[in-house]
């Protein structure tokens, strides 16, 4: 129930930027947060969305959502890029591949 009241109270949000989500009272009167979705499924661009939030009396309301993930890079340059695995794998040639294949062998003959 508390997620369809949220992502009710989101949809309505987008369309009214007054309709606020109430919530228990906090000991400071205004305070605005950020909060950064990221998706990034395999071998695919990563997509992101930061959501400014403004939390003013008792309500949260949202105040901006950043969907260009050059812009959100840019805003928040502490987040770190995680690049696919394909992207980072060393290259070994195969001659030193198959020497890497002659060491793993020699060990399972071994032992």
């Amino acid at each position: 129930m508390i997620e369809l009241g949220i992502k009710s109270w989101v949809r309505k949000s987008l369309v009214n930027p007054n309709f606020g989500l109430p919530i228990t009272p906090q000991s400071f009167t205004e305070k605005e947060f950020f909060t950064i979705y990221v998706r990034s499924p395999k071998n695919e661009e990563a997509k992101a969305v930061a959501i400014k939030f403004l939390y003013k009396e008792g309500y949260i309301y949202i105040k901006n959502v950043m969907r260009d993930t050059q812009e959100i890079r840019k805003q928040f340059k502490f987040l770190k890029q995680r690049r696919n695995l394909t992207q980072n794998v060393l290259k070994i040639s195969d001659n030193s591949q198959s020497s890497l294949l002659q060491k793993a062998a020699k060990v399972l003959i071994e032992n």
